[in-house]
């Protein structure tokens, strides 16, 4: 929540800096002061951190830092794509807040003070998006959230351009017309527009910001968030150019409204063709809410990193969008199949990193898929293997256990036992034995 507090922060000192300018430049000027010395004194406060990485060579050559940076991102494709997403959220933002003076002046009528309103309503709907999503979320890192807060972007960011301001009157609205209910609708309309943006937009930034974190090394923690910032800083810039190309080409602040949406659905294909995680985790997180009840149990068992070999009972289609979202770390599946060239395998590969192995039952299929999951473990990844049911699809055979009982007999390699319990229509409440258990 550190980065959605700064950009609350920005919004709030828009707010504040508003506020004080309309009564003296002096008020302004001096709380600037204040609050720069205020922020000096509290710095002097943050604890001392022994730096995790201090062989660490920093050189002058700025552009050749850019490359290092980008370099250690793209290490981590999920990390890499919180970089974009979260530069997109910043994207987003910068262009919401340069067009939101103009749109209230320009197209709601409002004053300076109705601004200040609507300025207020975007600051805590993404304050208020924030602990929803850590409610929603069972604080936990909820992937799930992502697409539900990119289509909540678009949805919002489409209304409020495809209103009709047409129908207002002339006359200047204040914060204090609306707050007496006598605005027109439009005006409640757009206000809703922008709450939902900001509450969306805490559903899309809260748990990349999260991921981001978790699953950087902490000897590149700091690096991956400074090349964060950079990206950042590019997107806004580049929000800039595109916003003033647009203008010049005539379009109006409505319409950039519509275009906005148009592009956050672009990123949102982007995200989730590039990491299919977000819609497994999506699709676990809406079951949770409207027909399953999931409740997880020893969920800690699973190591934030290293080598993890998952062994679990197979149940159905939800499997592995279950076994996914018990885990905060990418899980890669070993999956059974008569036909390993075909197309349905490719994107199983591609998407879902699945490791595939022919179903014909013979030694060299078992042999090959377990050199591919001893490599996966090598590079310290999380693999789950099913195991219990030969007529479930996701089953593997017993060759292939056989082949593995090896692996696990490494000390590097944890291996994890998880239970699915209850899977048939509505899910009850479970407890397993050991491991990870999920109902």
């Amino acid at each position: 929540l550190v980065e959605s507090g700064t950009f609350v922060a920005i919004l709030t000192g828009t707010i504040v800096g508003g506020i004080l300018i309309l009564q003296s430049v002096y008020f302004a000027g001096g709380a600037l002061i204040v609050f720069s010395v205020a922020g000096w004194l509290a710095s002097r406060k943050i604890p001392f951190a022994a730096p995790a990485n201090p062989d660490i060579q920093i050189r002058w050559n700025w552009l050749s830092e850019y490359g290092n940076l980008y370099r250690i991102t793209k290490q981590n494709n999920s990390v890499f794509l919180s970089i974009i997403g979260i530069s997109w959220f910043w994207f987003l933002g910068a262009m919401v807040m340069a067009q939101l003076p103009n749109f209230v002046k320009l197209f709601v009528h409002g004053d300076e003070s109705l601004y200040i309103m609507f300025l207020s309503l975007f600051t805590l709907s993404i304050a208020m998006g924030a602990v929803l999503t850590n409610l929603l979320s069972d604080t936990s890192i909820e992937l799930g959230m992502v697409p539900f807060g990119l289509a909540g972007l678009s949805l919002f960011s489409l209304d409020i351009g495809l209103i009709d301001y047409s129908q207002l009157p002339d006359d200047i609205v204040t914060a204090a017309t609306a707050l007496g209910g006598s605005a027109n609708v439009v005006v409640y309309r757009a206000m809703l527009d922008v709450c939902g943006m900001g509450i969306a937009s805490s559903f899309f930034i809260v748990p990349l910001y999260a991921l981001l974190q978790h699953r950087t090394a902490l000897e590149t923690r700091s690096q991956v968030i400074a090349a964060n910032n950079v990206a950042g800083a590019l997107f806004m810039l580049g929000s800039a150019v595109i916003v003033s190309v647009l203008y010049s080409s005539g379009i109006s602040t409505p319409q950039l409204f519509i275009v906005l949406a148009t592009l956050n659905v672009g990123m949102a294909l982007y995200l989730l063709a590039s990491h299919p995680e977000f819609i497994l985790r999506f699709l676990i997180w809406l079951s949770g809410l409207t027909r399953y009840k999931v409740r997880y149990v020893g969920r800690a068992r699973i190591p934030g990193e290293g080598a993890c070999l998952l062994v679990a009972n197979p149940m159905g289609w939800l499997d592995w969008p279950l076994v996914t979202a018990a885990s905060e770390r990418p899980v890669r599946f070993v999956h059974e199949t008569s036909k390993p060239n075909s197309l349905g395998s490719a994107v199983l590969t591609k998407w879902f990193g699945a490791i595939l192995m022919a179903d014909d039952g013979s030694v060299e299929a078992s042999t090959a898929a377990a050199a591919s999951i001893r490599r996966a473990l090598e590079a310290g990844e999380v693999v789950c293997v099913f195991s219990g049911s030969e007529n479930a699809s996701s089953a593997t055979g017993p060759l292939l256990h056989e082949h593995l009982a090896p692996v696990l007999e490494d000390a590097t390699v944890l291996g994890v036992p998880i239970a699915l319990h209850e899977l048939s229509g509505q899910g009850q409440t479970s407890r397993g034995p050991s491991g990870t258990t999920t109902s």
